[in-house]
């Protein structure tokens, strides 16, 4: 798995929405903001952030997408506005080799 600046902002963000994140390997466990999980239990933490896909599952729910799309879901923006924040914050201007289309089209 490569790490780049990307990760790092994915990670910052969940951590900043998600106080209660843990790093358990090769994924973290958080609540889940889509059904509301583990209100009544600070020990279950049922929606997990796969570093190795960068997706997120929630064993109460279901919901199973890429981080960029919980993300983008809980703040209340799109994929798309998160991205163009990602490639801002990490002082990247210029599309990378080997990118999706998606994020070349916002550099």
């Amino acid at each position: 798995m490569t790490i780049g600046p990307f990760y790092y902002f994915l990670i910052n963000r969940l951590k900043s929405l998600h106080p209660e994140i843990r790093d358990c390997g090769n994924r973290f466990d958080m609540r889940c903001h889509i059904c509301g999980d583990s209100k009544k239990s600070e020990s279950k933490k049922r929606l997990n952030f796969y570093k190795d896909s960068e997706r997120v599952y929630c064993f109460n729910c279901g919901y199973d997408q890429t981080a960029w799309r919980y993300l983008a879901k809980i703040i209340g923006t799109t994929t798309s506005k998160l991205k163009v924040e990602a490639f801002k914050e990490c002082g990247i201007s210029k599309p990378i080799i080997g990118m999706t289309g998606a994020m070349q089209s916002l550099a």
